[in-house]
């Protein structure tokens, strides 16, 4: 048992609606949104969408491709047109290269929105599980409480 009182931290967001920054994204009405930064211009970026499998599903070639931080919103379709599962959780690659086709350093981060409805300790590690999805609560950027339906 965790005696330095972060699982009950950890527990204290049972039932609250969570956002957390991670790696993943989860597909939620037909939407998945990812934050990138590229440490410079680039003359050519391919951002692919990776599902859990590590097969790609999508591939984009946006229009901006200057340094700094992008925001990515993806469809929820495959490369076919094909609508994805809702609930699915999926990454994203960042490919940015120069002209001479130097690799340009880039970074990314998901965000999954829910309600936290278990606590774990990994390890060491508290984990707070968004649906399916488990993440440390270290990424737990923003809480709420949940909307609660009209009766």
């Amino acid at each position: 048992m965790n005696t330095s009182g972060g699982i009950s931290s950890a527990v204290n967001l049972m039932g609250k609606q969570v956002t957390a920054e991670t790696d993943k994204s989860v597909l939620k009405d037909n939407k998945a949104t990812w934050s990138y930064n590229q440490s410079r211009s680039a003359t050519g970026v391919k951002i692919e969408v990776i599902d859990k499998f590590g097969k790609t599903i999508r591939t984009q070639l946006p229009d901006d491709m200057s340094g700094g931080d992008h925001t990515f919103e993806w469809d929820g379709k495959s490369d076919d047109g094909t609508l994805q599962p809702a609930g699915g959780e999926y990454t994203i690659k960042v490919t940015a290269t120069d002209a001479e086709g130097a690799k340009i350093t880039t970074t990314s981060k998901g965000r999954i929105d829910g309600v936290v409805t278990k606590v774990t300790n990994e390890g060491g590690q508290n984990m707070v599980w968004i649906g399916d999805t488990k993440v440390p609560i270290d990424s737990v950027i923003g809480v709420t409480d949940p909307v609660k339906a009209a009766a």
